[in-house]
């Protein structure tokens, strides 16, 4: 009957289990008593049903983390890893399935273009008529050319997205009431935006129209002139004032 206390025979069986520092005494077995070496500095004990003992040491966070500001991440299963903290600055990517800091890119998130005329075109009348371009602003990632279909600004690679699109249709004066109008187009058939004001001034009359559209990669927008006054008419120059911009807003 046992009595609680350490007799002879446990003594026996620890100084055979036992056999280095911090050594634990378990079992494998009801009433088999075993030996669990100590697992390696910073390692933690673990439950572990494929081990003989039902015990096992482990990497722990405590062992991965070492410095203020590392990441801890799996590189594979059930296998901690640290991510060592980055430079000021960096941002977390992700490379062949591992997170990772990077410098962040310096070149502007701003995409598009204005393009304006610097010489007048003539409107037949009655007539929608895409207004042609031969100047820019601006043009980030060549949405227009000046030398082939130069009405048109047309989304390029990688840009596809929410766009903000307006432009700006300038016409000469006219003595009479007579209506002007300016219009958005998407590919030749789609109208994002229009405006139309009859208009009786004698200095130049301006109509301006914006939208917000979808464009896919290829996707063209243009602008469109109208009037009414009986004959030709111009569309004017002065102060880039004739005009067409788009700016993307988002994938």
């Amino acid at each position: 009957m046992s009595t609680g206390r350490l007799g002879e025979g446990d003594t026996a069986v620890q100084q055979t289990i036992f056999d280095a520092k911090a050594d634990l005494l378990t079992a494998t077995a009801a009433d088999t008593p075993a030996r669990l070496a100590v697992g390696t500095n910073n390692h933690t004990l673990i439950a572990d049903s494929s081990a003989a003992t039902g015990l096992s040491y482990a990497a722990g966070s405590k062992a991965t983390l070492t410095t203020t500001g590392d990441i801890l991440y799996a590189s594979s299963a059930n296998t901690p890893a640290r991510l060592g903290i980055g430079s000021s600055g960096q941002v977390l990517t992700v490379s062949g399935g591992i997170p990772g800091w990077a410098t962040a890119s310096s070149s502007s998130t701003f995409a598009g273009c204005r393009v304006y005329k610097s010489a007048a075109q003539s409107i037949p009348n009655a007539t929608g008529t895409a207004i042609t371009f031969n100047s820019e602003d601006f043009d980030t990632d060549n949405y227009h050319s000046t030398s082939t279909n130069t009405s048109r600004i047309t989304i390029p690679a990688g840009k596809a997205g929410y766009y903000f699109i307006t432009g700006r249709c300038y016409f000469g004066a006219v003595g009479s009431v007579k209506p002007f109008a300016a219009s958005i187009i998407k590919n030749g058939t789609t109208n994002i935006g229009g405006i139309e004001i009859d208009s009786s001034v004698t200095y130049e009359t301006g109509r301006q129209v914006s939208g917000i559209s979808y464009l896919s990669v290829g996707d063209y927008v243009e602008l469109y002139a109208y009037q009414e006054t009986g004959g030709n008419f111009d569309v004017t120059q002065n102060n880039n004032r004739t005009m067409l911009a788009v700016g993307l807003l988002g994938a």
